[in-house]
């Protein structure tokens, strides 16, 4: 997806989500406005209605003290009439009382009662008929009295007593006022004996309709007013407090709550959507045209600022010939799209600089390796000149990393690159250009050098000589001789090939060769005669697989003599083939080969386990105390799971550790290697005995053979060979023998195939031996009849 559409992907749900987070939050803010504005209005329209009513009681209680204290009812209070004249009375008193004008409604019934709460005065204003009932609020206040009275004699009691109650028409006001006409009315303390009177008077909310117009014309038409009485109250208070509600159908309201009643306005959902769908669709409509506005104004500034720029830097990377120098038109700008467009040209350029280039030596890599050979050869075929493809490969240079470490390992291949370089400037190539060579480290250790432009081939040869003078003793770094050589293959173009690729090969198949076939330190030019023998070698590698996997392979024994005690002593087992295709040819020939392509590790394995499975077999039925002497490849030495798997075959089969004996070729042996001595030491601490096979062909000096855990030393048969010539090689058997007594090991001559050598190493302290001379190679019947037997056989 190009970054103009992506970027739509990117910035529109952006800019949504943030336009509307606003937006919302803009509403939110808004409604919270309006709904503050709604709760002052209802707070206003609460705090009105409940000022009205109080205002609506004191007004009502101001009347009955100015009612109780006039004329009338003095007079009545005072006289004694006959019931014509009290008639009269009554009448004038309940006249005066209907002609009291009350600003917040009108008295609906008065009564005056004894303490008992016997009616002594009531009339009621709309039903003239209507008798006196006592309600409970006037028995309650009645009997407090009473009883504070008949308690203590003499009491300060509330002589007021005021409710809001509901009524058939809308709320109406009670007040229950009881007094003397002993004393005056604002003395709250009544004497037992006094005369006591109570004044119970009800009248009309006269604003509730006005209440209920006001609110629904200041809030709204579906706004709720509800009044209910709360409590009695023997004062008349201003407390009151105010608190939000909820109830089923309506989402916004307020409560007052005062100590006579209990006021509620309320709003319903509807009226609230009323209200609030006007500013939803304002900020809807506001987002949406502020996010269309602003995605189209940024969605311009970055494609004028940002992708075109970064369109032409695609379009010029995208043209550029990466198997050649890179170079991209730099931004001529100073914005920080020109700054980074210009980064990234440095970064590209650096970057296909380090792709070509080994970080360690400095030198090509293989990448720019192939691109190179490419070019040179064309003009090789242009000019009608050879070229070459010179491989080199530095041997042993994992002795060097493991015994020295990694970091004296580079060092050492970048002073090689360093003195290929100088050899290769420094020699006389007659016409040569710079354009016609090209160094390369190709891997690990592998280099290579393509040179183009040549006449005579016998350069080559001289040049290939010059760099293996650089190891003729070793190759010295800083004053440290190291152990390593140089293995060269060279392929002619176009004599050995016309193609790359088989240029190449061909090449790398010359330095194998040279590496496995003539020798290390060497060269080799590729031939098809070396073509053929590594072909002949990979042959036997795939046959080798065969034959372990149809089981064509089969162990003989060759029996190690005890010379003092004139018998065998054991067996150093060998490994056979019956495989046809490998009938010609014998271990010295398919060992290297298996050891070369890791085959060895499954024959090494196979070898184990077939020995040690007709060991077992011997020790149950043959009573056999021998030693068995198994070779196993070098390979293991750095193969970690080698002595678990060999102690897991010792225990499956119980054989006595100490019957067997682990063999390595001394010449697979790097001497110095601690992993070496410590997979040694594991093999001793095993409890097998450790031998070291073919001694005096490597690189181990005396001084070495203290260190390593070894138990037995074999001469190889080249020195036993030696004994009937001249040679000085003669006189070394001696010197093993005796440095072996020196360090308390074991000396088997191998290879023994006349008396005169017998006789030779029986005289020179060697104790044991195995050859020809005494018997080839058994099978394991003819092995086990030789133990048998147990004597050393007749010899001439």
């Amino acid at each position: 997806m190009k970054l103009s559409l992506k970027i739509n992907y990117i910035l529109l749900p952006v800019m949504v989500v943030i336009f509307s987070i606003a937006g919302v939050f803009s509403y939110t803010s808004q409604k919270m406005h309006l709904n503050s504005s709604l709760s002052e209005k209802l707070h206003n329209e609460l705090g009105y209605i409940s000022h009205d009513l109080n205002e609506a009681f004191r007004e009502l209680d101001f009347a009955i003290r100015m009612s109780l204290e006039s004329y009338y009812i003095q007079k009545y209070l005072f006289e004694i009439y006959d019931d014509t004249t009290q008639y009269y009375m009554e009448k004038e008193l309940a006249r005066y009382i209907n002609q009291l004008k009350l600003n917040h409604g009108a008295i609906e019934s008065f009564a005056l009662v004894d303490i008992n709460g016997e009616e002594l005065i009531y009339f009621n204003t709309s039903d003239p008929f209507k008798k006196y009932s006592a309600d409970t609020v006037v028995t309650d206040h009645l009997a407090t009295i009473k009883q504070a009275l008949d308690l203590k004699g003499v009491a300060r009691v509330n002589a007021s007593t005021y409710k809001l109650d509901d009524g058939v028409e809308g709320p109406e006001f009670f007040i229950i006022k009881t007094f003397t006409p002993e004393q005056s009315f604002t003395i709250p303390t009544f004497s037992k004996g006094q005369t006591l009177l109570t004044a119970v008077i009800r009248a009309k909310a006269g604003h509730y309709d006005e209440f209920q117009e006001s609110v629904k014309s200041k809030v709204g038409p579906y706004a709720q007013l509800i009044l209910k009485p709360n409590s009695t109250s023997h004062s008349l208070t201003n407390a009151e407090q105010i608190k939000e509600i909820t109830q089923p159908d309506y989402e916004f309201g307020f409560q007052l709550v005062h100590d006579l009643w209990s006021i509620k306005i309320c709003l319903p959902q509807e009226q609230l959507n009323e209200w609030y769908k006007p500013f939803q669709l304002l900020y809807a409509v506001i987002v949406l045209l502020v996010t269309v506005v602003t995605f189209l104004i940024l969605k311009w500034l970055i494609v004028k600022q940002v992708i075109k720029p970064v369109e032409r830097l695609s379009e010029q990377v995208e043209s550029v010939n990466y198997d050649d120098l890179v170079y991209i038109e730099r931004s001529k700008s100073n914005d920080e799209v020109s700054i980074l467009t210009n980064k990234f040209i440095n970064l590209i350029t650096e970057l296909d600089g380090l792709a070509k280039k080994d970080s360690l030596t400095g030198l090509p890599n293989r990448k720019k390796f192939n691109l190179d050979i490419t070019r040179i050869m064309n003009n090789c075929t242009k000019t009608d000149k050879k070229g070459a493809v010179i491989y080199f490969d530095i041997d042993n240079f994992k002795h060097v990393n493991d015994k020295y470490g990694h970091h004296i390992g580079d060092h050492l291949l970048v002073v090689f690159a360093e003195r290929l370089v100088e050899s290769f400037v420094d020699f006389e190539w007659e016409t040569l250009t710079i354009s016609d060579v090209e160094f390369a480290r190709l891997s690990g250790d592998e280099f290579a050098i393509i040179v183009g432009g040549l006449d005579d081939l016998n350069i080559l040869t001289e040049f290939a000589d010059r760099i293996l003078s650089l190891f003729e003793s070793g190759f010295e770094v800083d004053g440290i001789q190291f152990d390593v050589g140089v293995s060269v293959g060279i392929s002619v173009y176009p004599d050995d090939a016309k193609t790359v690729t088989k240029l190449v090969n061909n090449a790398d198949s010359a330095m194998y060769s040279c590496k496995k076939i003539a020798g290390k330190n060497h060269y080799q030019f590729y031939s098809k005669e070396m073509d053929r023998e590594i072909k002949r070698h990979a042959q036997i590698n795939e046959d080798l697989k065969e034959a372990i996997r149809t089981n064509q392979m089969y162990l003989t024994y060759m029996p190690v003599y005890d010379i003092e005690k004139g018998k065998i002593k054991g067996a150093e087992v060998l490994i056979r083939t019956n495989y046809e295709a490998l009938r010609s040819y014998g271990p010295a020939d398919f060992i290297p080969i298996a050891e070369s392509s890791g085959l060895i590790k499954h024959i090494d394995y196979w070898v184990l386990e077939n020995a040690l499975q007709r060991l077992s077999v011997w020790i149950q039925d043959l009573d056999f105390d021998g030693t068995l002497a198994i070779n196993f490849s070098s390979w293991q030495l750095s193969n970690s799971d080698f002595v678990n798997v060999l102690s897991g075959m010792l225990m499956r089969y119980e054989i006595p550790a100490h019957m067997v004996e682990m063999e390595i070729t001394e010449t697979c042996f790097i001497p110095g290697d601690k992993q070496n001595i410590e997979r040694l030491k594991e093999l001793k601490e095993l409890g097998v005995k450790v031998s070291l096979d073919d001694f005096g062909t490597g690189y181990t000096a005396f001084s070495q053979l203290i260190s390593y855990p070894i138990d037995t030393l074999k001469i190889d048969r080249m020195f036993v060979n030696a004994i009937d010539s001249e040679s000085t090689d003669k006189q070394l058997i001696e010197v093993i023998i005796e440095m072996a007594k020196i360090y308390d090991l074991n000396i088997i001559a191998e290879g023994i195939e006349t008396a005169s050598q017998l006789d030779y190493v029986r005289s020179k302290g060697c104790q044991a031996v195995q050859g020809f001379l005494l018997s080839k190679p058994l099978r394991e019947n003819d092995f086990i009849d030789a133990w048998k037997r147990g004597s050393l056989p007749e010899y001439s």
